[in-house]
């Protein structure tokens, strides 16, 4: 087996039998492409019927994938030795276009569709009619906040929207400090969404989403630490359970202009006990207004400053 043929093999853009049967001949071809598998080894591997090996083969050499170089004698008469040319056959486009074609719903050409290339399903950008609120449209939830390519909101299953919110919430109570666990079976706390969503309007269910994360917390108030399930979480949050909102805190107190000049002439007393002032007490004494006369009442020619060029301007 030759790995260099086999990845050839592998960019090609076949599906199918007709892929199934190329690889084959690439699991026993050389480094040059050559191999002679029997066709029975062929339908035993692919599980294959032998009509349809035969015309796969066909088409694979029409399109001169493989090429008969020569034969040889074998016990039941000559047999085929082929040589593998995957350089001449329809390439598949890059990985990264097809992920991208795939991430934005893409409806891709026809080419591509006659090729086999797989492209996801466009969203319709509309809620399905069957009268069931099962997805909701996006609207400033990070959940629901992504975008067709047409700029209009995409539709978000329920289940998967509340799942979002729900790990949403939980990050941000492990940020602020809050000792959390992640929520068990998140699969099924997003199907029980779903079903709820038909019942419920939106704010209920979010509202409920907080009320299971501060249960988690420990934050509800005659209730254990603990996660319950979306069900329990409605039914406290119809009973009138609501978000307790903390008291907001009393204002800081504000400061005087006249209490900071006093608080620093305070600060330079305390830093300059020996009368020596530095460059950043001279700065401050700027910026308040502050003489040494202030300072040092009686005492000023016991002071020494150290930026002499201003000194005359602060007695």
């Amino acid at each position: 087996m030759s790995v260099h043929i086999s990845s050839a093999c592998k960019k090609l853009d076949y599906t199918g039998a007709k892929r199934e049967v190329l690889l084959e001949f690439a699991d026993h071809a050389n480094d040059d492409g050559i191999c002679w598998p029997s066709r029975s080894r062929i339908m035993y591997n692919t599980g294959l019927s032998e009509s349809a090996v035969k015309q796969q083969m066909k088409e694979l050499r029409d399109a001169e994938v493989l090429v008969v170089v020569d034969q040889h004698e074998g016990g039941r008469g000559k047999v085929p030795i082929y040589r593998v040319q995957p350089e001449k056959g329809p390439q598949k486009i890059p990985f990264s276009e097809w992920c991208d074609a795939r991430r934005k719903g893409s409806k891709g050409s026809s080419d591509d569709r006659q090729r086999g290339h797989t492209v996801a399903p466009e969203p319709s950008g509309e809620p399905p009619s069957n009268g069931v609120e099962d997805s909701l449209h996006s609207t400033s939830t990070p959940a629901e906040s992504e975008k067709q390519d047409d700029g209009k909101d995409k539709v978000v299953p329920a289940g998967k929207f509340f799942t979002g919110v729900l790990m949403d919430a939980v990050t941000a109570a492990e940020k602020s400090g809050a000792q959390v666990h992640p929520p068990p079976n998140v699969g099924r706390i997003g199907a029980r969404f779903r079903e709820l969503a038909k019942k419920h309007d939106t704010p209920t269910l979010e509202a409920a989403v907080t009320y299971m994360v501060a249960k988690a917390c420990g934050e509800v108030e005659g209730e254990p630490k603990a996660w319950c399930g979306p069900d329990r979480a409605v039914d406290a949050v119809l009973s009138g359970w609501e978000v307790e909102v903390p008291a907001p805190e009393p204002p800081l107190y504000e400061f005087t202009e006249e209490e900071y000049r006093e608080h620093a002439i305070f600060r330079i007393r305390s830093r300059s006990r020996n009368k020596k002032l530095w460059p950043q007490d001279t700065q401050e004494m700027e910026v308040y207004g502050i003489t040494i006369s202030e300072l040092w009442p009686g005492e000023e020619d016991q002071v020494r400053i150290v930026a002499d060029d201003i000194r005359d301007g602060l007695r």
